[in-house]
């Protein structure tokens, strides 16, 4: 899994992001729409959510948490696809780095069906992201 580069300029003060970084097998599936739309109004702490999240997950996935892992990117995922549609433009490095930690999540255990459309996803994205940047 990869983890996201931190900008040294992000502030460092602790934010609460509710139940965003951790695993709740019983609110998992869904996210706080109203939380989401005041919190992508302040990109640092949309991003430190972002990144703190994908964090978690990549340590889990360290640690053998796979399931959880797989949770909070799971999340993460539905977060930014609804934060792209109230129109908040992602960082798709972002976007590339959660779904190819999703992959991963799923070739550990051994859906490699769901891995393999994830992967295509992310080269989806990085062909896209490389024609931006010509």
């Amino acid at each position: 899994p990869k983890k996201v580069s931190k900008d040294d300029s992000t502030p460092k003060e602790k934010k609460d992001f509710g139940d965003y970084t951790k695993y709740d097998s019983d609110s998992h599936d869904s996210i706080d729409h109203d939380f989401i739309q005041e919190l992508i109004k302040d990109d640092d702490k949309f991003m430190e959510m972002l990144i703190k999240t994908n964090d978690k997950a990549c340590s889990n996935i360290s640690n053998g948490n796979v399931k959880e892992a797989l949770s909070l990117l799971e999340r993460m995922e539905r977060i930014l696809e609804y934060a792209a549609t109230l129109g908040k433009v992602l960082d798709r490095n972002l976007v590339i780095v959660c779904l190819y930690n999703i992959a991963c999540a799923h070739q550990s255990m051994w859906v490699l069906e769901k891995c393999s459309k994830y992967i295509d996803a992310v080269i989806y994205n990085l062909k896209h992201s490389i024609k931006q940047d010509q």
